[in-house]
């Protein structure tokens, strides 16, 4: 008629799987309950689910994901799949594969159906980690915000709405959408980032190394040599493997304000001081104009850049 298993960890841990069959012996529904449970045993048993995109599996699979889970309820049917699930967990992280990230620690909760999961997280500092696109990874002193997850139309689809951060020199908030394809491949993003506020070496962890052209950066570093963003705006909408949308298939914008910033435009120009602009991009063009500045004790009141294309 069905089957319970109870089990014990050593470390105190407990679940307890409770299945009841249908009147043809397959299962009709499974209840787990479960306490201080360590993730990094089980967890990569997960990436053997048969629907599951290779990226997703290969990133549960080799991750090793870690962490506890404090409460877990769980319900699940044939009819339906997952009925109710309510997880409190402590300590998650998982290494970065392929294009997934690395995230150190995480504390929240999971809820969701079959339908949706939707993770709420506390203010809490955590490192994030994008090796394939950042350099370095975010050691944040505050993350906090919601994050939900569906499957629709062929793809996964992480939501965020919002995320606030705060890290060494910035902080700031995300929302928006993430699309995963199940074949693989670059995301699709319908994103809005803003920075409230950041210091220029701060600024330069969020160059996009898998997205903006190496000799952008390579300027970009180069050029701003000090400075603050006072408050910066982006957003970009579009698939990834088109950047940086040249057959205008997607959108890209950028916008920042900065005041006492030094220019070294170029190996060949004099450097520039106390400069206050402001800074378009749109796609891979660029768009700056100053309200001050000094160079070779000069002082000027206006003066325009414009970079119709950084590569």
């Amino acid at each position: 008629q069905g089957l319970r298993v109870r089990w014990g960890a050593d470390d105190g841990g407990a679940l307890v799987l409770d299945v009841r069959d249908g009147a043809d012996g397959h299962a009709d529904e499974a209840l787990i309950a479960a306490r201080d449970l360590q993730l990094s045993a089980l967890a990569p048993w997960a990436a053997l689910k048969p629907e599951l995109s290779p990226g997703m599996a290969q990133w549960l699979g080799t991750g090793k994901p870690r962490g506890k889970l404090g409460q877990v309820a769980l319900r699940w049917t044939r009819a339906g799949g997952v009925a109710s699930a309510n997880v409190g967990f402590s300590g998650l992280g998982i290494d970065a594969v392929g294009k997934l990230p690395g995230i150190d620690r995480l504390d929240g909760v999971l809820r969701g159906d079959a339908g949706a999961l939707s993770v709420e997280l506390p203010p809490q500092a955590t490192v994030l980690r994008f090796p394939h696109t950042f350099r370095k990874p975010f050691a944040l002193s505050r993350l906090a915000g919601d994050i939900a997850a569906w499957h629709e139309d062929g793809d996964w689809h992480l939501g965020i709405e919002p995320l606030d951060f705060v890290g060494a020199g910035f902080g700031g908030q995300a929302r928006g959408e993430i699309r995963l394809p199940d074949a693989g491949g670059h995301p699709f993003l319908d994103l809005y980032a803003m920075l409230d506020h950041a210091d220029m070496d701060a600024a330069k962890l969020f160059w996009p190394i898998d997205s903006m052209s190496p000799q952008a950066i390579e300027w970009l570093d180069r050029a701003l040599v000090a400075g603050k963003i006072e408050r910066s705006d982006m957003l970009v909408r579009g698939d990834l493997k088109d950047w940086p949308f040249h057959a205008n298939e997607g959108r890209f914008e950028a916008r920042a304000e900065l005041s006492g910033l030094s220019l070294d435009y170029g190996r060949n120009w004099p450097r520039a001081e106390g400069i206050n602009a402001v800074a378009n991009f749109v796609n891979n063009s660029m768009l700056v104009e100053t309200s001050g500045g000094e160079s070779l004790g000069v002082k000027t009141e206006r003066a325009v850049a414009v970079i119709p294309d950084l590569a």
